[in-house]
């Protein structure tokens, strides 16, 4: 897994610590307008930290 790969997951991961909170949005932007791409739970977040199915 490459640093750029890596970074996302990282990114995810501090933010659940700020927020306190085991699930994030994950929300795709284009221009003026978003929408909602799904969520991520801490759960799936480890098991892509660490390799898991």
């Amino acid at each position: 897994m490459s640093a750029r790969e890596l970074a996302e997951p990282y990114h995810i991961a501090a933010l659940m610590a700020r927020t306190h909170s085991s699930l994030v949005a994950v929300v795709e932007s284009d221009g003026d307008q978003a929408r909602s791409a799904g969520a991520m739970t801490a759960g799936r977040l480890m098991e892509q930290l660490i390799g898991g199915s």
